[in-house]
């Protein structure tokens, strides 16, 4: 039995839900706590919380019994022209890929005018917790990064990207394997007219992880998600983000105007990646994640720097 089934609804899980999920859920709150609801051939186990539209379950599976996270997506563009062929090609193409370091997906449904994601589920702890709580060894640090490069390499390749890199969404599986289970920018997907978030709606934990691009409304690729990798790489190595200090607007600016900081070791070999991949002007950047892996895996074959 896992800790999820063995405590479904805690008082905070339950505060979550009464406040997400009314009129909106294809079941009620009351049933979900009895422990009785079922949709999508699953029946569903606990609520995770809400985050970018996406509202996140524990769902059993009826046939198998295996669980699953199961993502329902509550978006005026579904409801307005339900998913596109496009996005059928993207999340066709998603449901083949077998990457280590990225969620597996299972399935995915037009349910209700609701878009529903069925994914593996992955219980580790968040990276984002780890860094809080312990940190993590300079060769756990190492590890992590490529690990990060060679899924930006994958989802890169075929013209998607991260969108919501950060800590939140890195879990750890185990000890040494890192695995992206929130990509692809779904809310970007599904509207792209949608207009970015205002600097002043973003939290400070968002303020952290965050492209100068993004923070400006101007169009943001593949290379943002270079820019946020080495934002995540510094705060590994150095134990606090590059750009923490004041309120959240400090932040935003700092990520748009100050240049990106030096470990406290100022010789140490990662200084070079995460200045080039932290530059303000994309262009200026490394340019792909299989270039940083090329600098990485050098560095380590040199016994400049330690992995696991």
């Amino acid at each position: 039995t896992t800790p999820i089934l063995k405590d479904t609804f805690h008082e905070l899980q339950l505060s979550k839900a009464l406040l997400h999920g009314h009129d909106i859920w294809p079941f009620s709150v009351q049933v979900l706590q009895a422990g009785k609801a079922e949709f999508i051939g699953h029946r569903i186990q606990g609520y995770l919380g809400l985050r970018d539209e996406i509202y996140c379950f524990v769902g059993q599976s009826l046939s198998d019994n295996e669980l699953h996270a199961i993502k329902l997506i509550d978006h005026p563009h579904i409801k307005g022209e339900g998913i596109t062929d496009q996005l059928r090609l993207d999340f066709d193409a998603i449901l083949k890929w077998n990457h280590p370091n990225i969620v597996r997906w299972i399935d995915y449904k037009e349910v209700d005018e609701h878009l529903v994601i069925v994914q593996e589920l992955i219980q580790g702890e968040k990276l984002s917790h780890r860094l809080r709580k312990t940190g993590v060894t300079r060769a756990e640090a190492v590890t992590y990064f490529r690990q990060i490069m060679q899924m930006l390499s994958h989802l890169h390749a075929p013209g998607m990207k991260a969108g919501a890199l950060s800590p939140e969404n890195l879990l750890l599986k185990s000890h040494d394997e890192l695995v992206l289970t929130h990509f692809n920018n779904l809310g970007e997907l599904l509207s792209s007219a949608q207009s970015p978030t205002p600097q002043s709606q973003r939290t400070y934990q968002e303020a952290l992880y965050l492209s100068p691009e993004m923070i400006q409304g101007q169009t943001a690729d593949h290379r943002s998600d270079l820019y946020i990798a080495g934002v995540i790489l510094y705060h590994m190595m150095a134990g606090h983000p590059p750009f923490s200090e004041g309120t959240t607007r400090t932040v935003l600016t700092d990520h748009v105007a100050s240049p990106a900081p030096l470990l406290q070791d100022r010789k140490h070999p990662l200084n070079q990646i995460i200045q080039k991949l932290m530059e303000k002007t994309p262009s200026k950047r490394l340019q792909s994640a299989d270039e940083v892996l090329q600098i990485l895996n050098g560095l380590i074959e040199k016994g400049k720097v330690a992995a696991l």
